[in-house]
């Protein structure tokens, strides 16, 4: 993320962050850390959302066709292959392929 992105995206948070705790804080006298703790797990949840998606658009990559450096370097390794793999499913047949040399 460039540095001009990350202080944007900085800003952008930190305004949502302090909104919420001001509503949070706003629920009675003495409540600030009360407050704090809704917003810190409020923020642990995001990330774990954020995390989930980026392993969920990882694992439908996986599921991708080989690529075609996938494929040459399983020709060079002498494999034959008569179907579509994935890219999974290529990366596996190189491990084997290379631990065998």
């Amino acid at each position: 993320m460039e540095t001009e992105n990350l202080a944007g995206y900085v800003d952008k948070c930190l305004g949502e962050y302090l909104a919420v705790y001001e509503k949070l804080s706003n629920v009675g006298e003495g409540k600030a850390s009360i407050a704090l703790g809704i917003l810190h797990e409020a923020c642990k949840d995001r990330r774990t959302a954020a995390l989930n998606k980026n392993r969920n658009e990882a694992n439908n990559d996986v599921q991708a066709e080989a690529s075609d450096k996938q494929l040459a370097l399983l020709k060079q390794l002498g494999a034959t292959v008569n179907k579509k793999l994935t890219k999974k499913e290529a990366s596996e047949m190189i491990q084997v392929m290379t631990k065998k040399q």
